[in-house]
């Protein structure tokens, strides 16, 4: 029996795709062992969010090489799909597979071996071009279903793939490409699984939920014979150019057509502007997580794509972060159809399903477009008392210049207005978010608007992260960078702002009753405690020390507790 040892990196997409791909080679009887063990095979789910992630994808790759030299070591995911030729030229990897293939590895697995049995190229890391699929034409959602997790209380669950926003800064959308939806029965079947494992609470999870089922039918339907966004269109690629339009540089610049099919995303050319990666240091993809990779969205599709490829723009070592010129009619008609969030909403629509599942006590959301906090959406979100009031919406800056340069879709004052009506609907929602600091040409001023507008807003908690710049991106290529030590600076500022207003969030539970889902033992301060979190996600803890027997029951229920002070810094008791 072989074994395989498993690493991940990055967002709650990747460590759902990766709980899977450790359940299909364990259900094909490979034999899993801890990463830092000798093993036959070595997986790297890798990430390609900033320049850290990339180089931390690297380093986890040759420390494979260096637990076993005679190992196949398998880089998968993110990086792989943005830095194809660098991969290709590294000599500690044996095998690459792309996004959109991690369904297959146990497959993909078993061909690379018996090529190697048979003598075939080992330095085919790629299988003639197999495992790595052109991502930004791929339509077809990837079918993955989780049965366990390593958690024991929690299930992420994926819903969508993919981003259409093509923020200046973000590199998600090259590794992941056009949004693509999973299908609500095969949600719902896969919830239920997990309920009657003995899970209490989903969390929805994707690379921009809030563009769920945009490439959907009216029927609920994908579009396209491959099952994906795009039905009947064409894709035309125009190799070589560069430059960019000044202003929203990066954008998913959008033109609509009649169509004559019904429903979102239908009869829809568009065309999809690359530029943008990089993103904030510290692997903060995601995503979901709630939060991170390809925090924000703009959810168009079904659309023709025309990608300009090539020129200054491109990326070393095929990275992918292609630089794409906007035509300016494209633009115009983009800011009068920035998207019909009003509209039907098929996030919602699933919850709704979701909430109706007999077993399971809570539904958590991960990170989601301000934009689809619309009246009608929070109305029937705050409907559903299994919905735990806990949003993250990804700010990035709360100043509308840097907003633009961005090529976000909203204003700060809009955001606000999401947050009061959020504020409105629920008693004291979470309410978290993202911030970059350091953005290229943030000035003083600017920086200074971001962190007077979270002073007012008063969130839950901030993921502050610096600017991280990546070549070959619109926002690299921009004028006045800011110097590494001013963005520490400013960063750190944002970091204790954020660690104060947490604090005074927290602080509002003690000398009240926390309802919370129990989910882990820890001794903390020679004393023996159960921790679970609230609703809103604050950590609360159940002394356990006089009965220690008890405690394994515990786990995994949900209990009321009356908070009387802080154990820690971020748990209350």
């Amino acid at each position: 029996m072989k074994t395989v040892a498993l690493y991940n990196l990055g967002c709650k997409v990747n460590s759902y795709e990766m709980e899977v791909m450790r359940q299909i080679l364990r259900e094909k009887g490979y034999g899993i062992v801890a990463f830092d063990e000798r093993a036959d095979i070595y997986i790297v789910n890798t990430c390609t969010v900033t320049n850290i992630a990339d180089r931390k994808s690297r380093q986890m790759l040759h420390r494979a090489r260096q637990l076993n030299p005679d190992a196949v070591v398998v880089a998968v995911g993110c990086y792989v799909q943005t830095g194809r030729e660098a991969v290709e030229a590294d000599p500690g990897v044996d095998l690459a597979i792309g996004n959109n293939r991690k369904k297959d590895i146990a497959a993909i697995l078993e061909e690379y071996l018996e090529r190697r049995r048979e003598g075939g190229p080992e330095r085919d890391k790629t299988l003639e071009g197999a495992t790595v699929l052109d991502i930004g034409h791929t339509y077809e959602y990837e079918e993955m279903r989780l049965k366990h997790t390593a958690e024991r209380t929690r299930a992420y669950i994926k819903i969508q793939d993919g981003c259409n926003q093509f923020c200046s800064y973000c590199a998600i959308p090259y590794a992941r490409g056009r949004v693509r939806s999973r299908r609500a029965e095969d949600v719902l079947e896969e919830v239920r699984g997990l309920v009657d494992a003995g899970y209490r609470e989903v969390v929805l999870t994707g690379i921009h939920i809030s563009s769920y089922g945009i490439d959907f039918g009216e029927d609920g339907s994908q579009a396209g014979s491959a099952g994906g966004a795009g039905s009947g269109q064409e894709s035309v690629l125009l190799r070589g150019g560069s430059g960019q339009e000044e202003g929203d540089a990066a954008g998913a610049q959008t033109g609509r057509k009649a169509g004559s099919a019904g429903g979102t995303g239908f009869g829809q050319e568009s065309v999809l502007l690359r530029g943008g990666s990089g993103q904030e240091e510290g692997d903060a993809a995601g995503s979901q997580t709630g939060r991170k990779a390809g925090s924000a969205g703009d959810p168009e599709s079904g659309q023709e794509s025309v990608l300009l490829r090539g020129g200054s723009g491109q990326v070393p070592g095929n990275q992918g972060a292609l630089r794409e010129e906007p035509r300016t009619d494209d633009r115009a008609r983009e800011r009068k159809r920035q998207p019909a969030y009003n509209g039907r909403s098929r996030l919602v629509e699933l919850v709704e399903q979701i909430h109706g599942i007999e077993g399971l006590e809570r539904i958590r959301l991960g990170s989601l477009e301000p934009r689809i906090v619309t009246p009608e959406a929070v109305r029937r979100l705050a409907a559903l008392p299994k919905l735990c009031p806990h949003f993250h919406l990804s700010l990035q800056s709360g100043c509308d210049a840097i907003l633009k340069r961005m090529n976000r879709h909203y204003t700060a004052g809009e955001y606000y207005k999401s947050v009061e009506l959020l504020r409105e609907c629920f008693h004291r929602p979470a309410i978290t978010t993202d911030v970059i600091a350091g953005f290229p040409g943030e000035t003083e001023a600017e920086f200074a608007d971001t962190r007077e507008f979270l002073e007012k807003a008063g969130l839950y908690e901030m993921h502050v992260f610096k600017y991280s710049r990546r070549e070959g991106t619109a926002a690299a290529s921009m004028p006045d960078q800011v110097p590494e030590p001013v963005k520490a600076r400013r960063s750190a500022e944002l970091i204790a702002l954020g660690e104060r207003q947490s604090l005074e969030f927290r602080r509002r539970y003690i000398g009240k009753e926390a309802e919370a889902l129990l989910e882990e033992t820890r001794e903390i301060g020679g004393r023996t405690y159960c921790i679970g979190h609230t609703k809103d996600y604050v950590k609360v803890a159940v002394d356990v020390t006089e009965r220690l027997q008890e405690a394994p029951a515990m786990i995994n229920t949900v209990v009321k507790i009356p908070v009387r002070d802080f154990l820690t810094d971020e748990i209350l008791m």
